[in-house]
């Protein structure tokens, strides 16, 4: 229920239990391709796609925060302003 403007990634976790699976892979890969979004199988315990994981979200972290638009209605603090009898 995010928004656009989070990115995301579906990981199926604990792939190196494999006797208690209960969600295919198929399934997995199913839904990131419907959503567009990345799937990995991951396993913390023998460290399998962990880092390929978090490689992938940061890239496009990174790449959405090269398009931040700037707000133009930002006071500088370091403006040097002359100052008249009335204004503070």
């Amino acid at each position: 229920k995010a928004g656009d403007e989070v990115d995301v990634i579906l990981l199926g976790n604990k792939c190196d239990k494999e006797s208690e699976r209960v969600v295919p892979k198929q399934t997995g890969e199913k839904l990131a391709w419907e959503h567009g979004i990345p799937f990995f199988e991951t396993s913390a315990k023998d460290n399998v796609n962990i880092e390929d994981a978090f490689s992938v979200l940061t890239k496009e972290i990174l790449e959405k925060k090269s398009c931040v638009f700037y707000d133009l209605d930002v006071v500088t603090l370091n403006e040097n302003k002359k100052r008249t009898c009335c204004a503070f």
